[in-house]
């Protein structure tokens, strides 16, 4: 990719924090996402000790050099037919910072610099990044999950299902003909054997393959609701049943949350359904997290990197093994790498509430456009387009898949659980005799 020429943003633009920069092009929309990652590089080592912060093992190097690097990349917002444009890559101070190869900006001396993505036709996108080249350091960096906590058990969940496995097991299904309302779950994808993969539909008829939903009840499933991308009452929704009978259900009534901001993406992003009977037994609904999950997760960071008490070493990160589906019905790895924040924008009109994932495979691009960040051991990721919305992002305990959060945004999802009171106030609202399913973790430390 050739470098653009550097032009600074204007700073009086700013509609977030000086650290922080997007101008749309002439169409007037957001197209790209720019990613900017801190991590920390060893150069040199010193005296290796090992050991564990709360719940990731660690090593702490003392006497080591460091430096700070960057994971750059960036996503497409827009789905075909929108056009892909070119993406420059551009630094204000070459001398602190290089541009980015291969998706790694590297550090060369230490100081304040601008990395700046700029597109084909115009739109522009800054992260100021700071550089620090230090020696005689004591670096504590994440090697993996310790055992016995969460963490790793959900690594474990996923990594057992998946070694040995090829992008061909992400596939729900075998058949799908929505004409026909013909389905088979797919024996091979590597969910197949977990308990509630039932859980997620094929098909309704309002928002067609997209706008999945996920099941909470036997008598209802939850969608996001922004620009009305959910059942409305009529509507038809199908389930499966362990055995490939298709089971079709009638919308009665929907809830929209009381806050949402009308149809815009927001921390409220939610609908709730109600389905004319309960699922057949054999349909299982997913579990949702406690109000507060954070403290089995203690090593995953709020709001932004920098509280993250540990460091990044080359990209690697105490990171959470997750998985999502997308309107291609594939399940697709990936890892969540920030815990909900109020009002976390990516970009100024952009809110991402929720559970924040890695969820790219390397190499792979989002949707065939834009050049991303190549992220680690993540074989089976997937990206996240528009149509995605509402598709059910999971953790794995004791191979169930247990709900985090529905897609909102390009890398994050309404965090419901945190929420659980007024969904369950919609659901006695609705009828039905159920609310939410919390799922046990008591066999699990907390910190």
């Amino acid at each position: 990719m050739t470098p653009a020429t550097y032009a600074p943003p204007n700073l009086g633009d700013l509609t977030t924090s000086p650290t922080r920069y997007h101008k749309c092009g002439p169409g007037g929309s957001y197209t790209f996402s720019l990613s900017v990652e801190p991590k920390t590089t060893i150069t040199a080592f010193g005296a290796s000790s090992s050991g564990t912060v709360d719940d990731h093992n660690v090593v702490t190097e003392s006497g080591a050099s460091t430096r700070t690097d960057f994971q750059v990349g960036v996503s497409r917002l827009l789905p075909p037919p929108v056009p892909a444009k070119d993406v420059a890559f551009s630094v204000s101070d070459e001398s602190v910072v290089a541009l980015p190869i291969d998706g790694v900006a590297v550090g060369l001396s230490s100081g304040e610099a601008t990395i700046l993505a700029r597109s084909s036709d115009g739109e522009v996108s800054a992260r100021a990044v700071s550089v620090e080249i230090q020696t005689g350091q004591t670096v504590t960096y994440a090697t993996g999950p310790a055992e016995g906590s969460l963490n790793k058990h959900c690594f474990d969940q996923i990594e057992s299902l998946i070694a040995g496995r090829g992008r061909d097991s992400m596939d729900l299904w075998s058949v799908r003909n929505n004409a026909a309302s013909s389905y088979a779950w797919n024996g091979n994808c590597w969910g197949a054997s977990l308990d509630n993969i039932t859980c997620m539909s094929p098909y309704n008829t309002a928002t067609g393959n997209g706008g999945g939903g996920v099941l909470v009840t036997p008598r209802h499933a939850m969608f996001t609701q922004h620009v009305g991308y959910y059942p409305k009452v009529g509507s038809k929704i199908r389930y499966v049943t362990p055995g490939n009978v298709t089971e079709e259900f009638t919308v009665t009534a929907v809830s929209v949350h009381p806050n949402a901001s009308g149809q815009s993406i927001s921390w409220w992003d939610v609908a709730v359904v109600k389905l004319d009977r309960d699922v057949p037994g054999t349909v299982k609904f997913a579990k949702c997290l406690p109000t507060d999950p954070a403290p089995y997760f203690p090593t995953l960071p709020v709001e932004d990197f920098s509280v993250n008490q540990l460091r990044y070493l080359n990209g690697r990160a105490p990171w959470l093994r997750a998985c999502h589906t997308t309107q291609n019905k594939r399940l697709a790895t990936a890892y969540i790498r920030r815990m909900p924040a109020v009002n976390l924008s990516e970009l100024p009109d952009i809110l991402h509430p929720g559970f924040d994932y890695v969820r790219y495979a390397v190499g792979q691009t989002s949707s065939g456009a834009y050049p991303i960040s190549q992220y680690p051991d993540n074989p089976l990721g997937d990206a996240i387009a528009t149509g995605d919305s509402g598709a059910p992002a999971f953790i794995v305990v004791n191979n169930e898949l247990v709900l985090t959060s529905l897609w909102t945004s390009v890398d994050s999802g309404y965090p419901y659980y945190a929420d659980a009171t007024t969904i369950n106030g919609m659901l006695d609202t609705l009828g039905g005799g159920y609310n939410l399913t919390e799922v046990d973790l008591s066999e699990f430390p907390t910190w």
